[in-house]
């Protein structure tokens, strides 16, 4: 995937492209090069390793939607605690660190249909599929602590920078936990397809129809801005209506795993890794310590250029 794309982008560049600037194309070359190539790739590497999906068991819609409530004090949450620290590396260098995901839908956010098919559905299932079933069920005999772990992390390193690498990796180790709890990976597909569109798709949304950046560009004028509400009040209270959409169900998520908290349990597996070599076992080999190191240098360069 890295390759293919420094390579496209490479050519782009000596050829002095007008593709460059382009942000659908890019979008689309990344998209590609990571769903279309990287992902089938790695599944033809990996299917032939024995694979034990964790048992079945069934959902109800009730639970699911506890779950989808749940994901959100992760998300939003976890993505304070990523914009925080940029932020503080940001002062450090004397500038501001760049959110690549930010920058991406900006870019992008007068093509709401291509975002809402790359964004919203494949990314969700190709990502699910790899790093949820086809992951997990090869780790499955280690444990679900193991699996747990593993499919979180390898999940947020992934996204390549520090600004998704938070909320990626909490959220990813729920999505884990109920993967080996459910066996289903249609349960983590449609949560990860909601929490990528409340996260992407319905803000563009709420903005275009409440127009609440004209609102915001009038903040330091009181009289136009107040003009400005009460000829545009529909629009404000959509936008009101979508902050507490989004706050109410973190802070119910929260509370949620207050109550369930006993219920976070993690089975060992059949082959249980001995204590004291567990970090061994699981990072220090070619595979995991390529990966890691790749996608670690990645977030740093995004850090620092």
């Amino acid at each position: 995937m890295l390759l293919l794309q420094f390579g496209i982008s490479a050519i782009l560049r000596k050829a002095e492209s007008p593709l460059l600037q382009n942000s659908q194309v890019m979008l689309l070359i990344s998209s590609v090069t990571t769903y279309g190539v990287a992902f089938p790739i790695t599944y033809f590497l990996v299917k032939n390793i024995p694979a034990t999906a964790p048992e079945r068991h069934r959902i109800t819609g009730g639970r699911w939607v506890l779950a989808a409530i749940m994901s959100f004090p992760l998300v939003f949450g976890s993505n304070l605690i990523g914009v925080f620290l940029t932020f503080l590396i940001g002062l450090v260098q004397g500038g501001t660190v760049q959110n690549n995901m930010l920058e991406v839908i900006s870019a992008n956010s007068e093509h709401l249909l291509l975002l809402f098919v790359l964004v919203v559905v494949i990314a969700p299932v190709l990502e699910e599929l790899w790093f949820r079933k086809l992951l997990i069920d090869r780790l499955t005999p280690y444990g679900q602590g193991v699996c747990v772990l593993v499919s979180g992390l390898m999940f947020a390193l992934y996204h390549g920078n520090l600004n998704q690498f938070v909320y990626a990796l909490t959220l990813g180790m729920f999505f884990a936990f109920l993967y080996v709890k459910t066996g289903n990976v249609r349960v983590t597909i449609g949560l990860h397809m909601l929490v990528n569109f409340v996260g992407s798709i319905l803000p563009l949304l709420v903005m275009r129809i409440s127009g609440i950046e004209e609102m915001f560009a009038l903040v330091n004028d009181p009289a136009a801005l107040t003009a400005y509400l009460m000829e545009h009040m529909g629009g404000y209270m959509i936008y009101l209506g979508y902050v507490l959409l989004v706050y109410g169900a973190a802070l119910a998520g929260f509370i949620l795993f207050i109550v369930f908290r006993k219920r976070f349990t993690l089975n060992p597996g059949t082959n249980v890794i001995p204590a004291g070599k567990r970090f061994a076992t699981i990072f220090v080999n070619i595979g995991m310590a390529v990966f890691v190191l790749i996608y670690i240098g990645l977030i740093v360069k995004g850090l620092i250029v």
